[in-house]
This record gives structure tokens, sequence and C-alpha cells, in this order.
């Protein structure tokens, strides 16, 4: 999940535009969760983001990987 984090906002970059995060195709068993403000979760062209968190659970894990508002760096917390 990091690595879309970091892809999405490298692509931005790169791009020289805003990139939404999406998601992979994850296992039935995982629960996620997405906080994201109204419009989703974007990645802009300076490496900020919209801020937000996607919570995976599920089977003995729970982890949100979040992003930062102002560097857009991802972060991994173990619950």
């Amino acid at each position: 999940m990091q690595f879309r984090y970091r892809a999405a906002r490298g692509h931005a970059i790169a791009q020289g535009q805003p990139v939404a995060l999406t998601l992979p195709r994850l296992p039935g068993w995982l629960a996620v969760s997405i906080q994201a403000p109204p419009g989703g979760f974007l990645f802009a062209l300076d490496g900020s983001s919209s801020g937000g968190a996607v919570r995976l659970d599920g089977d003995g894990l729970d982890y949100a990987v979040s992003a930062g508002w102002l560097t857009g760096q991802a972060r991994i917390n173990a619950n």
C-alpha cells in the first residue's frame, strides 16, 4: 500500500498534474476504510497531498497508511 502512495506522488510530480490514489484489488477478508476529504485522495504536482489515510484490518492485521498534506510522504502505523 505504501508503494501505491509513493507511486501516485511520484507520478504527480513527474507529470506536473494532480494524481488520485488508486487501490489495488485486495483479498475479501481484508476490511478497508478510507479517510479522505471530499473529492478524493489526491497528490499535487509539488508532492503535497490532500491528506488522508487508508486503514487495513483483518485476520490479526490492523494498519493505517497515511500521507501528510504538506509533504505527501507516506507513513505506516500499526494499531
